[in-house]
C-alpha cells in the first residue's frame, strides 16, 4: 500500500509519499489495513510549523525573533 500527500507552501512544495509492504515472514495471514491518517496531519503540521518558522524569522529578523 502506498500513499502520497502534497502541500503547496508558500516557501517550497512538498510531498511526502509512504510505502507499508508485507513482511517478508509474516505472522499473521492477513496483515491489517494501514491507516495513514495520523501521518498526514503530522505531515501537514509539520509543514504548516516549519513555513510560520519562516515567516516569523523574516519578520523578526533585526528584533531578536529566532525560531530555528
Amino acid at each position: 500500500m502506498e500513499q502520497t500527500w502534497a502541500i503547496k507552501g508558500c516557501y517550497a512544495n512538498w510531498r511526502l509519499t509512504v510505502t507499508a509492504t508485507p513482511p517478508e515472514e509474516p505472522e499473521e495471514e492477513h496483515a491489517p489495513d494501514c491507516d495513514f491518517q495520523g501521518i498526514a496531519d503530522y505531515f501537514s503540521e509539520v509543514v504548516n510549523r516549519y513555513e510560520l518558522g519562516r515567516d516569523m524569522d523574516r519578520l523578526g529578523s533585526g528584533q531578536g525573533w529566532r525560531l530555528m
